[in-house]
């Protein structure tokens, strides 16, 4: 070790791997974070070489193009999807240096970065190079280097530090042994108050025991890192071990004050701190963190929820038709589009592929109306897929309708075909509010590519570009239309209290003569009652759900349409050997199939009823499994369930792992055995493939310890996120996957169940392991009580956050509670939760801050609790899980609240850059169908082998004479139903409940939440008495038999 003084740079030489890449060619060094080297220094063994013969390079992957400015604080909103580098996608570059030579001794510094690596990059003359790895190279054989070193711009600083912790109460030793590392800094020495005992070794310490605080104290210096960029990767760790605890903290942190570990009864301070663990025992907190405050608030609702949001920003809304690839959307105002994304058309061919290449990749009508905003904007009777829009000026009401429909058949018609051709119908009613005679008027007006379009107009009304192509039909019922050719303009004169309408009828390519007789023969009004009536059947068919909420009511059933309308048929081609097989895109115009995304889709199907939709959806990956490999240090793909015929979409390497969840979750809610027997080959060989990356992971140590990433997957991407790592959530989620799939086939007594229940439970062992090691080596994070808790590193490498919202919120440890790995009940679970709503769903770095949370004590409660996909992953559900309902309820109003747009029904991906706004392509299916799922779970509720009826209802919900109920749900025991009555008292709840009877659960509870918390006083069970209840839940053996379960809130409480 080189001699230490405060203020000095730091050599990060020694917390690298020393390493080659082309042995007997090259010497250098790899770190597991990316370090900004100013200055290299190499000592030679024994012989130098010319320095003609060695170059210095670093490795290069994002930056310098992709970078986040020093002393930035940035992450949240957009900046949050920045690629960064690793050590598998990059390429070497021969760095811009002044070589320094003293005889063995060699000494790079670098030239700016623009002079001639970058030159293009004229605003960046960094002195620096930031990379995850640097190394001398050679074209010959190069002679041995003895010793590295790699300044950057951190100095030295000394600090002398104090851990007190609470005896453990088991133990009676007057001393134990402690475990002291330092990463990224150097343990000086160790020092105890009064009698000092000298540790030997350098990861140990002696430590004394206090008998009258109960605690044992260490003291030991540690020169640490020092900088001003507060997110530098140079930050130094010390991990403790003490055989009971294990933890990591960050000196620097010390800058705030003590480190209060309450949960370990453990304080880490700097000795001017003075501070003692009996001051920090006896404080109280002047704060409370938020999962704390939930308890204390009133249970949200979605009233507080809403009104607390900013106000939402109005964007399109979607005009489709049943499986069909055709779609358009209608703009607030007014304006009617299609777009294509080319491939989706090219990849997989179909009747109207050619005529793909002949268009523009977008057109746009306008109709002219008001420019004022609408004054009012609804789907058709609030949830169908045919949108209301209303303007008035000056005496003059202007109602557009905008639906899609069929060219050339029924809706009705079977099969579908995917490429069937779409038309718009818009439908323009002109009404004469005034007593005073009035003239309307409309500009109908084409863009095509964004670009304005010649247009031309015939007698029949027949509107075509400058090529002939027509791009729409209009019918008047009275009125004139003109023609010019900047547009086609139409003007009728109406008396007072007067109304006509006028039809456009737009195609989605131009149209040939054939065509264009099909669609003069379409009668508009027809049309609309022909997609109501069609719309309701299909909704009806599924599951129903009541609310006191008309906007959830109407949400849960217009998301059936948005799901069925991006649910597309793959049309045969050669692509899916001449079968027709469902993609369940996840957008409605830029997104294909994100396989996770998709099965949260077809899993919602499940759930709802439309199981045949479902498994024509899984049938799309299963017959292209093995197709298409995921992006990782991967060996093959054989077995990977990603691959769907040319419409896979984002690489997300938690895919495998939600695919086989997706159809373990369609065999338990059909319980269809012969399906599962068919499949059966597929899910066994995607474990296998699992199994088989494993083993390359499974390597030791140079101490011959398991490596940190030991039987994970190998490295890869993320969700969004293209850096390949050995990823938390992705590792969480192929096990998930794996484990229930495997349950799957040990429910049919399939011959590789036994294999693959072990093959799992190994898996569980060594993630568990490796996430509990990293949990340990990663810096505890501060709450808002004044306490710290331990944090889970969103991948095996680091010791602390990632950058950015999406690697630490959306893909942070949450998912451990998500698949169970760990407890969700547990202290661990506590941790991660409190966390997450203290530090990452409201901050500058990982949710939302600045103009989306103006005052953060007004409107923490209804602004925190989900990330920014509000509505995509897991953010209520651990809270499900420990039956913490209060913070499920907040996490899914509020989720719900920020990302549901009530003039369309529709949930957008992403409220970016701030609350109120939208990002992302839509309909969003896969978010609406996860929101739904929570819903759905506050009614219906599978633990085990327990059905749960009621378990997360919000209470208000329960206020006198409201009624709330699902029917025609499926569960894992079949299809069921409750419906609950609240008196007009509010002194009883009815619960009438239709239970499963394909595959009956072992038990059914009821829970009663009293709109006042009011404990259950009596219940009767079909008109007889009742005694198996407690304050909430009323407990009944598996029956299939109708229930009729009142629960009294009046007269004495149970004894």
């Amino acid at each position: 070790m080189h001699f230490l003084a405060e203020g000095t740079p730091t050599d990060m030489a020694p917390f690298a791997e020393r390493t080659a890449w082309e042995p007997g060619f090259d010497s250098g060094l790899q770190w597991c974070e990316a370090r900004d080297i100013e200055r290299v220094v190499v000592h030679w063994r024994d012989d130098c070489p010319s320095a003609e013969d060695v170059r210095l390079e670093y490795w290069k992957g994002q930056w310098p193009e992709k970078r986040v400015p020093k002393g930035q604080v940035t992450g949240g909103g957009f900046p949050g999807w920045m690629a960064e580098d690793d050590w598998f996608n990059g390429r070497w570059q021969p760095a811009d240096t002044v070589l320094t030579v003293a005889e063995k001794r060699w000494v790079f510094t670098f030239n700016p970065l623009n002079v001639r690596e970058f030159a293009g990059i004229r605003d960046f003359a960094a002195l620096f190079r930031h990379t995850l790895r640097i190394r001398l190279v050679s074209d010959t054989n190069m002679p041995a280097v003895s010793s590295w070193e790699a300044y950057t711009d951190s100095t030295w600083f000394h600090r002398d530090i104090v851990i007190e912790r609470e005896t453990p109460a088991e133990s009676t030793e007057k001393e134990s042994a402690w475990g002291v590392e330092v990463y990224n800094g150097h343990l000086a020495s160790r020092k105890r108050p009064q009698k000092s005992v000298d540790a030997a070794g350098e990861n140990c310490a002696a430590v004394l025991r206090k008998p009258r605080t109960g605690s044992e104290l260490v003291r030991f210096c540690v020169w640490t890192t020092r900088n001003e960029v507060l997110t530098t990767r140079d930050r130094t760790i010390v991990t403790v071990r003490t055989g009971e605890t294990s933890f990591s903290f960050a000196p620097n942190d010390l800058d705030q004050g003590p480190i209060y570990l309450k949960d370990f009864g453990v304080l880490v301070s700097d000795t001017r701190h003075k501070a003692t663990l009996r001051q920090f025992r006896r404080m109280r907190p002047e704060s409370k963190t938020y999962y704390g405050r939930v308890f204390e608030m009133p249970e949200q609702t979605l009233a507080r929820a809403w009104q607390d949001m900013p106000a939402k920003r109005s964007f399109y809304f979607v005009l489709g038709v049943e499986g069909r690839r055709q779609r358009f959307g209608v703009e607030p105002n007014g304006d009617v589009f299609r777009s294509h994304e080319r491939q989706w058309f090219e990849k997989m061919p179909g009747r109207e592929t050619e005529r793909v290449k002949e268009e523009p990749n977008t057109v746009r009508w306008s109709f002219g109306f008001p420019a004022e905003p609408p004054t009012q904007r609804l789907p058709l009777r609030g949830y169908l897929p045919a949108m209301t829009t209303s303007w008035e000026t000056d005496g003059l009401r202007y109602e557009q309708t905008a639906f899609a429909t069929l060219l050339d058949r029924s809706l009705d018609d079977k099969p579908i075909r995917g490429d069937d051709p779409v038309v718009a119908i818009v439908l323009v009613k002109v009404h004469n509010t005034s007593n005073v005679e009035k003239n309307g008027t409309l500009s109908f007006r084409v863009e095509a590519g964004h670009a304005p379009v010649k247009l031309q107009l015939d007698r029949h009304g027949h509107v075509r570009n400058q090529h002939g192509k027509l791009r729409g039909v209009i019918t008047p019922r009275k009125g004139r239309l003109s023609g010019t050719t900047d547009g086609v303009h139409y003007s009728v004169h109406l008396r007072p209290s007067e109304s006509t309408t006028i039809a456009f009828k737009l195609p989605f390519f131009g149209l040939n003569e054939e065509e264009l007789g099909l669609l003069e023969a379409i009668q508009p009004q027809r049309a609309l009652q022909g997609v109501i009536d069609y719309w309701e059947r299909r909704i009806a068919a599924g599951t129903r759900i009541v609310t006191p909420e008309p906007l959830i009511n109407d949400f849960y059933r217009a998301h059936t349409a948005h799901l069925l309308i991006n649910h597309e048929r793959h049309t045969a081609s050669p692509v899916s050997g001449g079968r027709e097989l469902d993609i369940a895109r996840v957008g409605s115009f830029r997104y294909g199939a994100y396989t996770n995304e998709s099965v949260m889709q077809l899993s919602d199907l499940d759930r709802r009823g439309y199981s045949q939709e479902a498994a024509n959806g899984y049938e799309l990956f299963l017959h292209f499994q093995g197709t298409v490999p995921l992006p990782g240090d991967f060996t093959s793909h054989r077995g990977v369930l990603y691959g769907a015929g040319g419409s896979e979409h984002g690489n997300y390497n938690q895919n495998h792992g939600w695919a086989l969840w997706g159809l373990a979750e369609h065999y338990f809610l059909t319980r269809d055995r012969d399906w599962l027997h068919r499949v059966a080959g597929n899910i066994v060989e995607a474990c296998d493939w699992i199994m088989e990356q494993r083993e390359r992971t499974k390597q030791l140590d140079a101490e011959g310890k398991p490596v940190i990433e030991y039987g994970f997957l190998p490295a890869g991407v993320l969700e969004d996120i293209q850096d390949y790592w050995y990823w938390l959530s992705t590792n969480a989620y192929t096990w998930w996957g794996m484990d229930r799939a495997v349950q799957a086939l040990t429910d049919i007594h399939h011959p590789e169940s036994d294999r693959l229940l072990h093959e799992a439970a190994l898996f569980k062992n060594d993630l568990v392991r490796g996430f509990t090691a990293s949990l340990q080596r990663s810096a505890v994070v501060r709450l808002q009580d004044g306490t710290a808790v331990p944090h889970f590193p969103s991948h095996q490498h680091l010791r602390g956050r990632s950058y950015g919202w999406i690697r630490e919120t959306l893909e942070g440890a949450i998912h451990l509670l998500r698949c169970k790995l760990i407890p969700p009940e547990s202290q661990m679970g506590t941790w991660v939760m409190k966390d997450y709503e203290d530090n990452l769903y409201l901050s500058e770095q990982f949710g939302y801050s600045g103009a989306s949370l103006p005052d953060r004590e007004r409107y923490w409660f209804s602004r925190g609790g989900f990330s920014q996909q509000p509505n995509l992953l897991c953010s209520p559900l651990p809270y499900l899980f420990r039956n913490e309902i209060k913070h499920y309820l907040r996490a899914y109003f509020n989720a719900f609240a920020a990302g549901f747009h009530a003039d369309t029904r529709m949930i957008t991906e992403h409220p970016l850059p701030h609350l109120g706004d939208w990002a992302g392509d839509h309909f969003k299916t896969s978010d609406e169908a996860q929101s739904a799922y929570w819903l759905r779970l506050m009614f219906v509720y599978e633990e085990a082998e327990t059905l749960y009826f009621g378990y997360a209802l919000p209470r208000y919900w329960f206020r006198p004479g409201n009624r709330v109920s699902i029917d025609r749900a499926r569960t894992y025991f079949g299809e069921t139903g409750v419906s609950y009555e609240v008196s007009d008292t509010g002194r009883a709840i009815a619960a009438r409940i239709t239970p499963p009877t394909r595959t009956p659960p072992s038990n059914i509870r009821i829970r009663f939440r009293h709109a006042e918390a009011k404990p259950i006083r009596s219940v009767r069970v079909n008109g007889a008495q009742w005694e198996d209840f407690d304050r909430e839940f009323v407990h009944v053996p598996a029956t299939t038999s109708p229930l009729e379960v009142v629960a009294s809130f009046g007269g004495p409480a149970k004894r």
